[in-house]
């Protein structure tokens, strides 16, 4: 059985991205699907003029206060193309201060490690959500197989106050 490891929660400044790729609505109740947007995203092959190679990202953005929001996968690029594929939209992280946790792991650990930044760290924490997308981060990186990948998890936050 492999263990997941996790670097404690850094903060960090993050810049200004775009990204294109796919995006669709999800819940609480939902969000196991989020897995077939990623399928989807491969099974189209994208061929993004411009995207940062080597590099993927999973958005979630626009929350209500229902429990739903938009949960997107993408390529970062300098600017969107002047023609995106069927289906692609454009999505924005902005620039400011972030908690950061790096993973090594089972994807399927991920929801649980979200779960744990939002339920255990930030509540403890000196610090609270300001707007922006919440996002993953999925770079190269020699360790990856089948089995377990390093990716990080990156929150948009604030000093409470």
């Amino acid at each position: 059985m492999m263990k997941t490891d996790a670097k404690p929660v850094e903060l960090t400044t993050g810049e200004a991205r775009t990204l294109v790729g796919m995006a669709r609505s999800f819940t609480a109740d939902t969000r196991s699907e989020i897995p077939k947007l990623w399928q989807a995203f491969f099974a189209a092959g994208p061929d993004i003029a411009g995207a940062v190679p080597d590099t993927m990202y999973g958005v979630s953005f626009s929350h209500d206060e229902k429990g739903g929001f938009r949960y997107g996968v993408g390529l970062e690029v300098a600017s969107v193309p002047d023609q995106l594929p069927e289906g692609f939209c454009e999505m924005h992280l902005s620039e400011g201060l972030y908690a950061l946790r790096r993973v090594f792991g089972p994807m399927t650990d991920l929801p649980g490690q979200m779960d744990w930044m939002f339920c255990d760290w930030l509540p403890s924490s000196e610090y609270k959500l300001r707007e922006g997308a919440v996002f993953e981060r999925y770079g190269p990186d020699e360790r990856n197989s089948p089995d377990a990948m390093a990716y990080e998890l990156w929150l948009p936050v604030t000093a409470k106050e």
